[in-house]
Order: structure tokens, then sequence, then C-alpha cells
């Protein structure tokens, strides 16, 4: 046995292969001819690239896979304890006048004389409770009058409603508002909740009143939250107006004992514009003690720091 296969019977397959390969590089060209050995050579090379870029080719579709489900999540993965999720956030066309800037697009797929649905909206306005929902059926334009409120906070809402079309999808209008005084210093008033669901459709569903429960509601389908949309991308919520949830801010608390403060690099892309909350995009990254940004030469570089006093009161 020569000394090249004695070496070779204890290499591992990655190296036997890179060592094949490379032996062949010197050995191929001195037995054929030159057009075959340079096809030959052409197509190892291509062989050997692919088998560097196929893994990570592969990781990044996985990736990708994953961050863009061929399903929205229905209203029934959403509770039961697990993480509050960050919606999809999109644009759409819609009279801003009538329904306000944002809305909560809804599938239903199931018929039933009700249909459930949790909405993780992250709202950053206070007492969502006290203001008017608007819930409209996509294919037929009406207004869906038949619909509870169960529980609205500002990190989720809950409702009750009956679907008129099944499939089909549906648009919760939740800052709809009434613009008074002049057009460019506008007074905006949100009108307070008047629903009035029908008598017949509450005893066809055997509502019980406040005194509902979760085994009442898991007799109902789940509607599926498909995404938040505004009505273009200046009033849009995302990032820096998603909230980061009470216990999410309590975990980071909870990571960083010892610290009286925050400091949050932000890029100039995004303003920061709460200063009561922390945006949930804060939270998913992390705390950062570096900050990087790309500028052109000569440019005068603009980035941002959101200080957050967390356990201690900042003077100056």
């Amino acid at each position: 046995m020569s000394r090249f296969n004695h070496r070779q019977h204890h290499l591992s397959p990655k190296n036997s292969f890179w060592l094949a390969l490379r032996m062949s590089f010197f050995s191929w060209p001195q037995k054929l001819s030159g057009k075959i050995a340079f096809f030959l050579l052409f197509s190892l090379t291509l062989l050997a690239m692919a088998c560097l870029w196929l893994p990570p080719l592969n990781g990044f579709i996985a990736k990708l896979e994953k961050s863009t489900p061929s399903q929205p999540p229905s209203s029934a993965s959403l509770t039961g304890g697990a993480p509050l999720p960050v919606l999809n956030y999109t644009t759409g066309r819609w009279d801003s006048d009538q329904y306000g800037n944002h809305r909560v697009v809804l599938r239903v797929e199931k018929a039933a004389p009700a249909v459930y649905a949790f909405i993780p909206w992250r709202r950053r306005d206070n007492q969502p409770e006290k203001k008017k929902l608007i819930l409209v059926d996509a294919a037929t334009g009406q207004e869906v009058s038949n619909f509870i409120r169960l529980e609205i906070t500002r990190a989720y809402g809950r409702l009750l409603f009956e679907p008129s079309t099944v499939p089909g999808d549906y648009y919760l209008y939740y800052l709809p508002n009434v613009m008074t005084g002049r057009s460019n210093y506008p007074t905006v008033i949100y009108p307070e909740p008047d629903e009035k669901p029908a008598s017949e459709w509450l005893s066809r569903i055997g509502w019980p009143g406040q005194n509902w429960t979760e085994q009442f509601i898991k007799k109902f389908p789940s509607a599926h939250v498909l995404s938040i949309q505004s009505i273009d991308d200046f009033n849009s919520f995302f990032p820096m107006e998603v909230i980061a949830t009470q216990t999410e801010v309590a975990a980071l608390l909870a990571q960083y004992p010892d610290r009286l403060y925050f400091l949050f690099p932000e890029n100039r892309r995004w303003p920061i514009r709460m200063n009561s909350d922390l945006p949930y995009r804060w939270i998913k990254r992390g705390v950062a003690d570096v900050f990087s940004g790309e500028a052109q030469p000569g440019e005068f570089y603009a980035f941002q720091l959101g200080l957050w006093a967390a356990r201690v009161a900042v003077a100056d």
C-alpha cells in the first residue's frame, strides 16, 4: 500500500473529496487531450463551488420560509400564554375620512354563528377600550353590526362576531376619528364605542353576558389575522410605534438587573417617536453596545440615541 493510500484511509470524507479533487487537477491533463481536460476541470470546478454554496443557500431558504409562513396564524394559536407575535404591517386603500388610517385584516374560513378573533395589535394609544371599532365585510362593503368586545387592551383585542361571507376577509378599523378645526391645525376626536348587536343573535349563540368564560369562546372557530394596514407608509406604526408588552419589558429588566438606565442607538431611518413605551424593535434587537451605519464621503451622518431611565430618574 502506498503512502498516499495509507494516509487517505485516515482522512474524513470531506478532506478525502478535496484531496482527490486536487490530485485530479494535476493528473488528468497529462492523460487526456486539451479540450477534454479543460471540460472536465471546468465541471469539477462548478461541482466544488456547488459544495461550498449549497449549505448557506439552503440555510437562507429555510430562514426565508420560516419568516414567511404559508398560512397566517389563527386566533386560537395566539393565546394560551405564548409570546405575543408582531403582525405583518402593510398598506391599503380605503376611505380614511370615514374609517381612519388603520385597520386589521381578518380572514374567516369556517361558517359558524360566531367567530372568535384574537388581535395582537400592540397599540401605542392610551385607553383603546374607550374608542370605537368598525368591522366591515370586505366582499360586500357592509358594516358588521353583530360583534362583541370580549377584551380590549393596548397589547391585544379579543372579539366575537357574526360572519356574513364565508370564506371571506373582514376589515377591523380600530382608530376611526372625526377631525374638526382648521386643516393645518385640526382637532382629532375618537368616537366612543356604540356597538349594538341584535338580541336575536346574542340568544342564538347563547351569549352569557359579562360572565363569559374561555370555555364558551372555544365553541367557535377562530379567524386568521392576516395583517395590520395603514393608509400609507407615512401613517404606518411600524416599527417604532409598535409597543413592547409589559412582560417583554420585565424580561429585559431581569436580564440586566444592575442597569439603572438603557441607551438604544437607532438608525436615522427609524425616528424615535414614543416617550412612554419601548418599541418592540428594541426588545427584539436587544441591548446594543455599539452602533454602525453607512455614510457617503463628506456627509454629515445623523443618528439617534434613545435613553430609557429604567430605574432612576435622569435630571439632565
